[in-house]
C-alpha cells in the first residue's frame, strides 16, 4: 500500500531505474527487519522448548515443523503473496507472469532466509 504511494508512476528512464533499485532495497530491508520482530519471542520460546522437550513432549524436528506450518507460513507467505500483486501493479513493475513469480519468490526466500536466521 505505502510503497505503491512512494513509487506511483516511475518513468522509464534513469530516475526510474533509481527509484525501482530503491524500492528492491527498501522492501528486502523491510521484510529482514520484520523477522527481527521475533527476536524478542525467541528467548522466551527457547526456554520453554528446552524444558518441554527434556520432559519428553517432543523432539526438535517436530517444534521446527510446527512453527513452520502454523507461525511462518501464514505470517510470511500470504501476505507477500497479497503484497506482491499490490506493489507490482501499484509501481508499475513488468506484469509478466514469469517476472512476478521470480519477484514472488526472491522476496519469498528473503523473507524465510531472514526469518530462519533470527529463529
Amino acid at each position: 500500500g505505502v510503497a505503491s504511494l512512494l513509487y506511483l508512476d516511475i518513468t522509464n528512464d534513469l530516475g526510474g531505474a533509481i527509484n525501482r533499485a530503491g524500492f528492491f532495497f527498501f522492501i528486502m530491508v523491510y521484510l529482514t527487519l520484520t523477522a527481527l520482530a521475533d527476536l524478542g519471542v525467541w528467548f522466551e520460546e527457547r526456554l520453554i522448548f528446552t524444558r518441554e522437550q527434556s520432559s519428553g513432549c517432543y523432539n526438535g524436528a517436530a517444534y521446527l515443523l510446527a512453527k513452520f506450518f502454523c507461525e511462518i507460513l501464514p505470517l510470511r507467505l500470504a501476505p507477500l503473496t497479497a503484497g506482491t500483486f499490490i506493489l507490482v501493479f501499484g509501481i508499475g513493475l513488468q506484469d509478466d507472469p514469469e517476472r512476478v513469480k521470480n519477484l514472488f519468490f526472491a522476496l519469498l526466500f528473503v523473507s524465510l532466509i531472514s526469518v530462519m536466521v533470527f529463529l
